[in-house]
């Protein structure tokens, strides 16, 4: 049975990743109604930001100073644009096939009745 606020977490090296300055985050993968909503506010830039704070649950950006930065969606819109980029299409493409799967449940249950 499936859990409420169960994970699937995944570490992905980022664009901007090097040897002398490495750069990972994790994403949790697992797609929820709230998420699907908040999809549809993508292409307006805020969903972006804020899908991405609520699914990341670490970063390794840092302040000028070296400190950790929290994963807010104010600081996600700050982060490199290839970063930002890479994670967006990995989100993106994990919500719309969790729909098409979802749309394919609602045709086969349909044409059971």
């Amino acid at each position: 049975m499936p859990k409420l606020s169960e994970q699937e977490l995944k570490e992905f090296e980022l664009p901007t990743h090097t040897a002398e300055e490495p750069s990972k985050a994790t994403l949790n993968l697992r797609v929820t109604g709230d998420n699907v909503f908040a999809a549809k506010e993508m292409s307006e830039g805020g969903g972006t930001f804020y899908l991405l704070a609520h699914h990341m649950t670490r970063w390794d950006y840092t302040d000028a100073n070296g400190m950790a930065v929290p994963i807010t969606p104010e600081n996600v819109a700050k982060m490199d644009l290839r970063d930002l980029q890479f994670l967006s299409a990995i989100l993106r493409a994990r919500i719309e096939q969790a729909l098409e799967n979802a749309a394919q449940a609602v045709s086969l249950d349909e044409k059971k009745s």
